[in-house]
């Protein structure tokens, strides 16, 4: 399941039906607590888990993938975008009308693996707590987030509105989208993998050094 049903802090959000699934199934096996930490559970915990996902789709607070390569990426990328929609689980449409994920050639200047993504070193901040905030570090999955905390001073841009499809409309992301998900075994952020012409923009982003000429050097990560 995507880290930003984590970040669904609505009334009846995803972060709500996390935590109710995760307490049923505690409830119905009768366990004082959840500790993932027990590996003589993992098997239930694994059980547990495909439960929170079950309900985040049936209150339709996610909804998995169902994905549509483009006829104009070659035959070999294709045939490894395959493979990752059936390693994650996901379903391949038939045409774009049916997709939540457009799935489109990557760059032009793309290695062919995430050597030189994951390097990157530009971040967006995605939560903000007085002076604490939450920074989501580009090409990385959902997941990979640091914490700042103890700022002098409180993040001057405030948070933005995360991009997102109109209704109906499937989300157009290249392939490192779909290919990184299955090498981190984790839904990405679609927002790092828009369309430079694509009708959605991302947020803006900063480098690391940018931040602390900012935050004039102060502040923990955590």
């Amino acid at each position: 399941m995507p880290a930003k049903c984590f970040m669904d802090f609505k009334p009846a959000g995803g972060l709500c039906h996390i935590f109710l699934a995760c307490l049923k199934f505690r409830h119905e096996h009768n366990w004082k607590k959840i500790d993932l930490s027990s590996s003589s559970r993992l098997e239930k915990h694994i059980e547990m888990l495909g439960c929170v996902e079950r309900d985040l789709i049936s209150s339709k607070c996610w909804e998995k993938p169902v994905v549509f390569i483009s006829p104009s990426i070659e035959k070999a990328l294709t045939s490894r975008l395959m493979e990752a929609v059936e390693r994650m689980g996901a379903t391949v449409a038939s045409s774009p009308v049916e997709a939540t994920h457009v799935i489109h050639p990557p760059p032009s200047n793309w290695p062919g693996n995430s050597s030189e993504d994951s390097q990157h070193q530009r971040f967006r901040v995605i939560f903000q707590e007085g002076r604490g905030v939450l920074l989501h570090w580009l090409y990385s999955p959902g997941t990979y987030t640091t914490w700042f905390t103890g700022l002098q001073m409180e993040w001057p841009y405030g948070v933005e509105s995360p991009p997102h499809p109109e209704s109906g409309r499937p989300w157009d992301v290249d392939a490192r989208w779909l290919l990184y998900s299955e090498e981190y075994n984790e839904w990405m952020v679609e927002e790092d993998f828009l369309l430079p012409a694509g009708g959605l923009r991302p947020r803006a982003s900063y480098t690391r050094k940018y931040y602390h000429t900012i935050m004039c050097g102060s502040g923990s990560i955590g």
